[in-house]
């Protein structure tokens, strides 16, 4: 929901999703209290992993966004390269590539190019999330619905672990 914030808006967009880092870190922690130790990795391991990592992305994302609006990281009207640059471009700043930084000679509004990034942040991680739950819960249902028959599964580990340890002598 960061996305939705005021463009110029680092400070809370950073705030919220540190705050989300560390709710997700307690609810790793209480969950890993819970649930018995084991040695291969569970399904609400990979929740919580995609979950912590998509935040530290997020920050990542909102970082390159504010770096367009910051003057430090932006190019200024005297730099000496963008003026060769603009002199290059003079043929082709119509329909060009450099014509996405340029209006008519002049540099393009800065928040105009940030409310870009952002709406296509928005879309992007909408339809990760998406893609990523109906990946997530498809693999879980079909697990959790799957008939498993423990006596033959148990057979069949059995069976690769003496072929394994014969094989090994």
């Amino acid at each position: 929901m960061t996305f939705y914030y005021r463009i110029d808006n680092f400070k809370d967009r950073i705030m919220v999703a540190i705050t989300c880092m560390l709710v997700i870190a307690n609810v790793q922690s209480a969950i890993n209290q819970d649930i018995p130790i084991t040695s291969y990795v569970k399904m609400v391991d990979y929740f919580l992993l995609y979950a912590f990592n998509i935040i530290i992305v997020i920050m990542i994302y909102h970082t390159y966004m504010i770096a367009h609006i910051s003057e430090e990281f932006s190019p200024n009207e005297d730099d000496f390269e963008i003026e060769k640059i603009k002199k290059l471009a003079d043929d082709d700043i119509q329909d060009g590539i450099l014509a996405k930084f340029f209006k008519q000679g002049s540099f393009a509004n800065k928040l105009e190019e940030a409310a870009r990034i952002n709406k296509q942040g928005q879309i992007a991680f909408v339809v990760g999330f998406l893609v990523f739950q109906l990946v997530f819960w498809a693999i879980s249902l079909s697990e959790y619905f799957s008939e498993k028959d423990i006596v033959a599964l148990t057979a069949f580990q059995e069976k690769l672990e003496a072929y394994q340890i014969q094989n090994f002598l």
